[in-house]
């Protein structure tokens, strides 16, 4: 991001939204912002938000593949680094029903219902593994 502190790249996408707070577009920055910088947490946090703002019914400049999958696709990559195993894979799912995306970010939704549903069987697997163990004080 340039040489631009952190702070600076928040606070300008913050002072966005909070002049237009119909557009998610500044949300969406902030949550894949927060997402390159490894945040997870705050990225996850902050797309969800942005899911709430209903679509905008401005005219001009409307990034309308935000609203169509953009942060939906934020919510689905941060909630699997958060460990939101079974969001990420209902996320991705939803999207993949989509006709209309591009295929590269079919790949990538593709790609992180894999990584999602590896994690879940991975999950079953640890859990009936251990379950399955003699327990040390019976021997």
């Amino acid at each position: 991001y340039l040489d631009v502190s952190s702070e600076d790249i928040l606070d300008s996408y913050m002072r966005a939204y909070q002049y237009r707070k119909s557009r998610i577009e500044p949300l969406y920055y902030i949550a894949h912002y927060f997402r390159k910088k490894e945040d997870f947490n705050s990225g996850y946090l902050t797309a969800k938000l942005a899911q709430m703002v209903p679509i905008s019914q401005d005219i001009l400049f409307v990034q309308q593949w935000m609203y169509d999958y953009g942060v939906q696709l934020e919510i689905s990559v941060c909630a699997y680094w958060i460990e939101k195993y079974e969001e990420c894979q209902k996320i991705s799912l939803d999207l993949l029903k989509r006709n209309n995306l591009p295929p590269n970010v079919r790949t990538c939704i593709e790609n992180n219902l894999g990584f999602a549903n590896a994690k879940l069987l991975e999950q079953i697997y640890n859990k009936n593994f251990t379950q399955n163990l003699p327990s040390p004080l019976m021997e």
